[in-house]
């Protein structure tokens, strides 16, 4: 009942707002540049009684000749000047400690300002009498401002437009790219509130990084950023792009890693045998790197998938609509790295088989617990269509892409793509449609993967045989087929 009474939408932008900062900074600096002078004089005990005598700051307007005449006058002067440095460096501490607060009143400024230039403020000019000598002098006034309100929660910036059927109505909802440039936020989502147009912007998206420590999976979501998590029991599978040094394949062993934690099954197929293909000295038996092993495993993958949900169907606790994790199964994760590039080594028939093959892994995994991490460094239409490609939950591009790659991998997506040369940062869509700026957990140069990864394949304790449909020496002799 008290939402429905009262909602606080943030604070309201006003026309006085256009100067906020030299108006504040200004003020400030007079308060602190009296106060240090007060607090110096004090300390001092200046006694400057004989200057100012009954009329305040008389001192102020003597011949300058006097000032060095009087031993006090030095002092004032002195006094003054340590009071400037003083404010100075107050300005600059409060600038480093309040930031976040100067950045608020600069993004109000600017909002106040956008109004006033895009003429949605209408004003009247009166002709007014001076009563005292019968003169008339012209005054603007305001007849029309629109509401609109200014928020910043949990990492968040909300600006709310109020929908007041004014001409300028249609111009409110079509703001979103002029506040994403304009105040250096992401727009993430845009939404109808009774009577506003809501824009919700990430703020600040650098400071919501996270170190990989903190990225783990639970509850059916993984933490990817302070303010981004991947619900994969929801929106399964994931898609992720970016070329050379983008951070693409430091992303994907840092999934692996908090699947790991939670006990997650993981196989692993790099045709190109690089990065990934490193882990065989810690996931014996669960990487694949020539033709003939992965597209078996793929097969395998796709029939595991169907027979294990036949005996879970089986079962006397069976409830429709339930999960995998409903009935304390672990996921299983099938991870694919240069997919593309894979695709086009493969014959016309191979190439259908697997693609028949992801398809339903992809279209039927979710309930299974049976889910893909797909990396590329190029989406290619060719091998990842529309059909699949809509079934992608997680699609994470990151380094620089050309504005193909974002379509292949976004669709026709009204977002304004910007790169920055910033190892694991690059754009997210976490299943729900709304794309914003992404960062991947921060790994620091002294975590290995290969030791944190070895740890939890150990302490997991299954059997190879288990995790792969196979022993190792079957498995070593089908990696060497076709290599």
């Amino acid at each position: 009942m008290k939402e429905k009474l009262w909602k606080y939408r943030g604070r309201k932008i006003r026309h006085s707002m256009r100067h906020a900062v030299a108006r504040n900074v200004t003020l400030l600096s007079v308060f602190l540049l009296l106060g240090s002078f007060v607090a110096i004089a004090g300390v001092r005990k200046l006694d400057v009684s004989y200057l100012i005598g009954r009329e305040p700051f008389r001192f102020l307007f003597l011949h300058p000749k006097l000032y060095f005449a009087q031993g006090a006058a030095q002092q004032v002067y002195w006094y003054l000047l340590c009071a400037a440095v003083t404010t100075f460096v107050i300005l600059v501490m409060l600038y480093f400690l309040c930031h976040p607060l100067y950045k608020r009143m600069i993004h109000r400024q600017k909002l106040a300002r956008m109004i006033a230039s895009n003429s949605f403020m209408e004003s009247k000019v009166e002709e007014k009498e001076l009563w005292t000598n019968g003169w008339k002098h012209k005054q603007e006034t305001i007849s029309y401002y629109p509401k609109m309100y200014y928020r910043v929660h949990k990492g968040y910036v909300y600006i709310r437009i109020a929908m007041d059927m004014s001409k300028h109505q249609s111009r409110f909802l079509d703001l979103g790219k002029e506040f994403e440039h304009g105040l250096y936020c992401d727009l993430v989502e845009e939404v109808m509130e009774d009577g506003f147009v809501c824009y919700k912007l990430l703020y600040d998206v650098a400071i919501n990084r996270i170190n990989i420590e903190d990225m783990k999976a639970k509850n059916g979501s993984i933490q990817l950023m302070k303010t981004a998590a991947w619900n994969y029991d929801t929106v399964p599978h994931a898609l992720i792009a970016g070329g050379t040094g983008g951070g693409k394949t430091y992303f994907i062993l840092a999934l692996i890693e908090a699947f790991l934690k939670i006990g997650a099954l993981i196989d692993i197929a790099d045709p190109k045998r690089a990065d990934l293909a490193d882990l065989e000295a810690v996931m014996p038996g669960r990487i694949r790197y020539a033709e003939g092993g992965i597209i078996p495993l793929i097969e395998k993958f796709k029939n595991d998938m169907i027979s294990s949900w036949e005996v879970v169907k089986q079962r006397p606790d069976y409830v429709t609509g339930k999960n995998y994790a409903y009935y304390g199964l672990k996921p299983h994760i099938l991870v694919f790295d240069e997919y593309a590039a894979f695709m086009e080594m493969l014959d016309f028939q191979a190439k259908a088989k697997v693609d028949s093959a992801m398809k339903q892994i992809l279209m039927l995994g979710r309930q299974a617990g049976y889910l893909v991490i797909l990396g590329v460094q190029r989406p290619d239409a060719e091998y990842i269509g529309g059909a699949m490609r809509d079934q992608f939950g997680l699609r994470v591009t990151l380094g620089k892409m050309y504005p193909v790659g974002y379509q292949m991998m976004y669709g026709e997506a009204d977002k304004s793509f910007k790169h920055k040369n910033i190892k694991g940062r690059g754009y997210a869509d976490l299943g729900y449609g709304s794309i914003q700026e992404f960062y991947s957990p921060f790994v620091s140069k002294d975590h290995d993967f290969l030791t944190s990864i070895g740890k939890l394949v150990e302490a997991q304790g299954a059997p190879v045989a288990i995790a792969t449909g196979g022993n190792r020496s079957e498995q070593a002799d089908t990696n060497l087929e076709g290599a």
